[in-house]
């Protein structure tokens, strides 16, 4: 399986951590993506040399994982939008989290599908009349519907694993029991 992440600068690179090492550890091939293959920094100074631009990306991933940081309220995150609406519509799983959900909202693709961000109301003014979703959102730290997951920016532990799930990257056993010891520290012991 193909899972492409797509990172605008400045990308929040810890929103991106857990999944991306789950994914190689399961086996799956990862890819980074941006509007340019010109390296791009994290918040947290990390640079990267993306694998492709939005001009090659590699055609029709499984998963198309929207990482969050602050520049989707930007102009350049429009340029995007083609490739979201593109993955959406033909079933891949579309994944995003921190103001990557929210740009989902400005571009009607939470209006029909149960979702979660980092703040509903900031949504709603963002959005404006894009947005039409509010009995749709959901209180949560991250939300799955499908083959949708959006998730808040403190997420990114329940992000994966919501993200995983909706991949089937694994058994679900063996995904729960990452989680589990990503979010604990421990396995628990098979049961009887």
């Amino acid at each position: 399986m193909l899972v492409c992440f797509l990172l605008l600068q400045p990308y929040a690179e810890w929103e991106a951590a857990y999944l991306a090492s789950a994914l190689t550890g399961f086996g799956h091939q990862v890819r980074t993506a941006s509007l340019r293959r010109a390296p791009v920094r994290s918040m947290g100074g990390f640079t990267l040399l993306p694998d492709c631009g939005l001009e090659d990306i590699p055609d029709r991933p499984e998963g198309l994982i929207l990482v969050g940081g602050q520049s989707w309220r930007s102009g350049g995150a429009k340029l995007v939008e083609p490739l979201v609406r593109r993955a959406f519509d033909r079933g891949a799983v579309v994944a995003a989290i921190c103001d990557a959900a929210g740009f989902l909202g400005t571009i009607g693709l939470l209006n029909q599908r149960r979702h979660t961000c980092n703040d509903l109301a900031d949504l709603k003014r963002w959005a404006g009349e894009r947005y039409m979703g509010e009995t749709l959102f959901l209180p949560r730290q991250a939300v799955r519907d499908g083959t949708l997951v959006t998730a808040n920016g403190t997420a990114a532990l329940e992000f994966a694993l919501e993200t995983l799930l909706a991949l089937d990257a694994a058994p679900e056993g063996d995904i729960r029991a990452w989680y589990q010891f990503h979010k604990l520290g421990a396995v628990p012991p098979p049961g009887p």
